[in-house]
C-alpha cells in the first residue's frame, strides 16, 4: 500500500467485516502462484492494464496507486501540470477500467471492502497536511480531528471495521548538542476510528501510540482485522516504525474500541510498541504492511507471520549483485509485493509467493507496451497488483518511455 508509505520511510530515513472474528476467521486457499524456483521461474501469467488519468486532469506525470481492494477498487494520487496533487479512485470490471478524480490538494491512501477511502488532504486554514475520510468514494471528504498540539497528521490505511492508522506530528522545543534552543518536528504514530451507529457516523478522538523513546518520530502503516472481544468491544493490530537511540524498528502496537459511560466511542492502547526485531546483519528494520491476520512484511526483505519468527524474503536467484528488499503490501495469503535494488542503481519488481519463493514480475512486459512495473504497491487477495512503471510511446527512433499506472491481473 504504499507509495505515500515509501515517502513516508525516505522522508523519515534520508497506508473483512466489522465484526470479524480471528478466532474463527481462515485464511483463504492459494488462488495462483504455489511455489517456484526462486529466479522468476515460476509458472505465473499476468495480463497488464493501464490504470488511466481522468481526461480532465492535465499531465505529464503517471498516477501512483496505492492500494486496491478486493473489490478490485483502486486509490491512489497523481500530480497535475500545476504540481496540484489529486486523489484518484479506479474501479475495474468486465468493461476495462474506469478512473475518478475525487479532488484537488487531496490523496488517496487506502480502501477497504466498503469503499471507504482514506488519505491526506490540505487545511483551509493552515496549509498543512490534514487525515481525510471519505466515507464513500462520491462523498465530500471529512477531516479526521488532530490530536491535542499537533499541526499536521495524514492516514495510511483503513480496515474494514472503520479503524484508520496513520501519522501526526508536533514542534517541540529541545536544545542541540551545544545546548542552544532548537525548534524539532516529531511524528507520532495514530489511530482513530469511525462507526456508521443508527444512521449517523461517529468518530473516536485520535489515539497517540507512542513511541520506543522519548522525543523520537514514529509512524503507522498497516492495521489488522477487527477482533470481537465481547459486545461493543473490538481490538486491532497495529504495525509501524519506530526510531530507538541505534536505528529504526518494526513494531506492532494493540488497540481496543470501546464505548465510555456516555456512550462515546473511544479508543485505549493495551499493548506496544513491541519490537518485532531485525534479520541478522541488520541493525534496524521497518513495519511497513499488516494483513487482516496479524501476518507482518517489511524492509528490508523480511516477512514475519503471526507468531513466527522473522522470515528473509530473498530475490530472485537469478539477481547475483548484493542489493536491499523494500518492502509494499502483503495479503491474507502471505504474498507480498516489492521492489529489490541491486548492483548499480538496478532495480527488479517482485511478488513473493506464500511459499517464500520470488518471481520477477518483469517477466510478464514482453508482448506488451510497458518497459518495466517498477513498482508494485499493493496486492489483493485475488492476486491483483498495482503499482507504477514505465511504458513505451512512439517507434523506431522516436521510441521513448513514458511514466504509468498498472494493474496486473493473473491468467
Amino acid at each position: 500500500m504504499q507509495t505515500a508509505r515509501r515517502l513516508l520511510l525516505l522522508f523519515f530515513t534520508v497506508a473483512c467485516l466489522a465484526s470479524l472474528n480471528l478466532s474463527e476467521a481462515k485464511k483463504p486457499d492459494n488462488p495462483g502462484g504455489g511455489g517456484g524456483d526462486g529466479g522468476g521461474g515460476a509458472s505465473l501469467s499476468f495480463t497488464p492494464l493501464e490504470l488511466t488519468v481522468p481526461e480532465a486532469i492535465s499531465t505529464t506525470e503517471g498516477p501512483i496507486p496505492q492500494d486496491i481492494s478486493d473489490i478490485n477498487h483502486a486509490v491512489g494520487y497523481i500530480q497535475d501540470d500545476q504540481n496540484v496533487s489529486h486523489a484518484l479512485y479506479w474501479t475495474i470490471d468486465e468493461n476495462g477500467v474506469s478512473s475518478y478524480d475525487l479532488g484537488p490538494d487531496l490523496t488517496a491512501a487506502s480502501v477497504n471492502e466498503r469503499d471507504e477511502i482514506v488519505g491526506t488532504g490540505r487545511s483551509g486554514v493552515t496549509g498543512e497536511n490534514v487525515p481525510i475520510l471519505w466515507t464513500d468514494p462520491f462523498s465530500n471528504p471529512i477531516e479526521l480531528p488532530l490530536p491535542s498540539g499537533h499541526y499536521r497528521a495524514g492516514t495510511t490505511a483503513v480496515n474494514d471495521g472503520g479503524f484508520v492508522v496513520g501519522w501526526s506530528s508536533e514542534l517541540i522545543e529541545t536544545t542541540d548538542e551545544n545546548g542552544d534552543p532548537v525548534t524539532r518536528q516529531v511524528t507520532h504514530a495514530v489511530t482513530w476510528r469511525f462507526l456508521w451507529i443508527d444512521g449517523t457516523l461517529e468518530n473516536s478522538s485520535p489515539l497517540l501510540l507512542g513511541g520506543l523513546e522519548v522525543n523520537e518520530s514514529h509512524w503507522a502503516d498497516g492495521v489488522s482485522a477487527a477482533e470481537t472481544l465481547s459486545e461493543d468491544v473490538d481490538t486491532v493490530k497495529i504495525v509501524g516504525t519506530a526510531y530507538n537511540s541505534i536505528d529504526a524498528q518494526a513494531v506492532i502496537w494493540e488497540a481496543v474500541s470501546s464505548f465510555d459511560d456516555q456512550g462515546e466511542l473511544q479508543l485505549d492502547l493495551v499493548a506496544g510498541p513491541t519490537e518485532l526485531g531485525t534479520l541478522p546483519g541488520d541493525n534496524g528494520s521497518h513495519g511497513d504492511t499488516i494483513n487482516r491476520f496479524g501476518d507482518v512484511a517489511g524492509t528490508p526483505g523480511y516477512r514475519k507471520l503471526y507468531g513466527q519468527p522473522l522470515e528473509e524474503l530473498l530475490p530472485p536467484s537469478s539477481i547475483n549483485e548484493p542489493g536491499l528488499s523494500y518492502i509494499d503490501d502483503i495479503n491474507d495469503l502471505v504474498e507480498v509485493v516489492g521492489v529489490h535494488y541491486h548492483g548499480y542503481g538496478y532495480s527488479t519488481p517482485v511478488l513473493w509467493l506464500t511459499d517464500g519463493s520470488a518471481f520477477d514480475l518483469d517477466k510478464n512486459t514482453g508482448g506488451t507496451d510497458w518497459a518495466s512495473f517498477h513498482n508494485p504497491t499493493a496486492i489483493n487477495n485475488h492476486q491483483w497488483i498495482v503499482g507504477y512503471g514505465s511504458k513505451y510511446e512512439g517507434k523506431g527512433k522516436n521510441r521513448t518511455t513514458v511514466g504509468g499506472a498498472f494493474l496486473l491481473k493473473p491468467e
